[in-house]
């Protein structure tokens, strides 16, 4: 992965590509391209239910962002319009600072496309104060725009490179005779992609630090709790700095054994416990694992995980996900993992089987549910697949105007006391099948209410209903 990135980066120097595209601004969050060193090696890990920035060039130029002037309600837009699904730019991942690194996405659908830019955790109203967006706190990435050695605040311009290809090498500004003249800017280095990935930790370190006391085990003891992430996070970091990812991996593993119940694991050493918390905090270190482990040297290929196609179902019934589309390219056996990151809570019935389900929760509006798949073959997880679900609430039956009921004739003599009663109900049976358990209910009910029944256009006590129908197609 780092010599293809490597490749596609030098590549597009001589396609006429800056490091910002146009421009030779670095580490710009809406310039998705292999081009921003923020994409370096993809040591920035996305949101757990989205995926990130791809191995590409980008496919279209995002609005500028002024950073003295950030909207976070509006967050990236094309055009002046925000980006949906229907834009190359959907659900890509940015990471953006000032530090500890933080992580954006285009369209995000959670927050209806805004961006928490000054990482407050919540959405702000106006324009904010200044801020660096691309200074991510590496020498690569320190948000001095002109070179100047001074932190500079700018509009970062998007820019869309498949469109801005320039094919003919020769007419390139840093292509002549097979040797690059005029660079603008220098590489990233080694140290950089080291100290971005201590940024990532850090960030994650941040997201314990902020949760509630009651997502803790103890609730009391939740300023301890912190701090031993804290100190495990520390450790962490201490492999990254002398580039031992292969440890720092393995200290991740065991701190996700720290919140892993709703993934299968034991839940009696789980500090964080609140379920919300634990599936967003267990997705991001998932993510992080998953981005450290494309730097480790690997045997053939990693396996691919499918969750299969997204689904459209009704609350109250039974849903399965299946993942054995999944495959190990050595053919090898699969462990699967199943984790919900979107949507209102739900119980899978196992977080380790290729095929899981559910019951679908009861809404009152279509609701999205969002579950993450990743499988190994003993070795290195896969990248993850995503699987939505849509929930869609049961209609309410539709508003029949009432029957009346003017009772049954009758036959007086002259001058007697007659009583008209309207007061019966009339129920109304649509169709001569019902299934025997319905039935049976309606039996119960009219042998408490012995009102009258509506079928086939008459009125009709219940004994006499129901005889009718049984003599024609019922079998109770």
């Amino acid at each position: 992965m780092q010599q293809a990135w490597v490749f596609m980066h030098e590549l597009g120097h001589n396609l006429g590509l800056a490091h910002g595209g146009a421009d030779s601004i670095r580490c710009k969050p809406n310039y998705l391209s292999v081009m921003n060193y923020s994409f370096s090696t993809k040591i920035i890990a996305g949101r757990p239910i989205l995926t990130y920035t791809p191995l590409d060039y980008s496919r279209e130029a995002l609005d500028p962002l002024d950073e003295t002037a950030l909207d976070e309600t509006v967050g990236f837009t094309v055009g002046g319009m925000p980006v949906t699904l229907l834009n190359p730019s959907y659900l890509l991942t940015a990471p953006f600072g000032p530090r500890p690194i933080h992580v954006a996405t285009v369209g995000d659908p959670f927050q209806n496309g805004a961006i928490d830019w000054n990482s407050s955790g919540a959405i702000e109203a106006g324009k904010l104060p200044p801020r660096n967006l691309n200074n991510l706190g590496v020498s690569a990435c320190n948000g001095d725009d002109d070179g100047d050695g001074v932190e500079d605040f700018t509009a970062l311009a998007g820019f869309n490179d498949w469109a801005s290809l320039k094919y003919n090498f020769r007419g390139s500004k840093h292509f002549d005779d097979f040797q690059q003249l005029d660079f603008e800017s220098r590489e990233v280095t080694n140290f950089d992609i080291r100290e971005m990935r201590i940024g990532i930790i850090e960030a994650f370190d941040e997201t314990i630090q902020d949760l509630p006391d009651s997502a803790f085990d103890i609730a009391t003891s939740a300023t301890q709790r912190k701090q031993d992430f804290h100190n495990a996070l520390l450790g962490v970091t201490a492999f990254l700095k002398v580039d031992d990812v292969q440890s720092a991996v393995s200290a991740l593993f065991r701190i996700r054994g720290r919140m892993d119940r709703l993934a299968g694991g034991e839940p009696s050493d789980d500090w964080i416990v609140e379920a919300n918390a634990q599936s967003t905090v267990r997705g991001i270190l998932d993510q992080t694992v998953a981005v450290l482990q494309e730097s480790l040297p690997v045997v053939g290929q990693l396996p691919s995980a499918n969750a299969g196609m997204d689904q459209t179902v009704e609350e109250g019934v039974i849903v399965k996900l299946n993942g054995l589309q999944s495959r190990d390219p050595n053919g090898d056996p699969l462990s699967f993992l199943w984790t919900q990151v979107g949507g209102p809570l739900v119980a899978l019935s196992n977080h380790a089987s290729a095929i899981v389900t559910f019951t679908a929760p009861h809404v009152s509006a279509p609701s999205m549910l969002t579950f993450e798949l990743v499988v190994s073959a003993g070795g290195p997880i896969s990248s993850p697949a995503f699987v939505n679900v849509t929930v869609n609430p049961i209609p309410a039956p539709a508003n029949r105007p009432p029957t009346a009921n003017a009772g049954a004739d009758q036959a007086v003599n002259p001058g007697a006391t007659v009583v008209l009663d309207g007061s019966a109900r009339v129920h109304s049976l649509t169709s001569d099948k019902l299934d025997p358990a319905s039935a049976q209910l309606l039996r119960e009910h009219m042998a408490r209410e012995p009102d009258l029944i509506e079928w086939r256009g008459r009125a009709l006590p219940p004994r006499q209903a129901f005889e009718r129908m049984d003599r024609i197609r019922w079998r109770l």
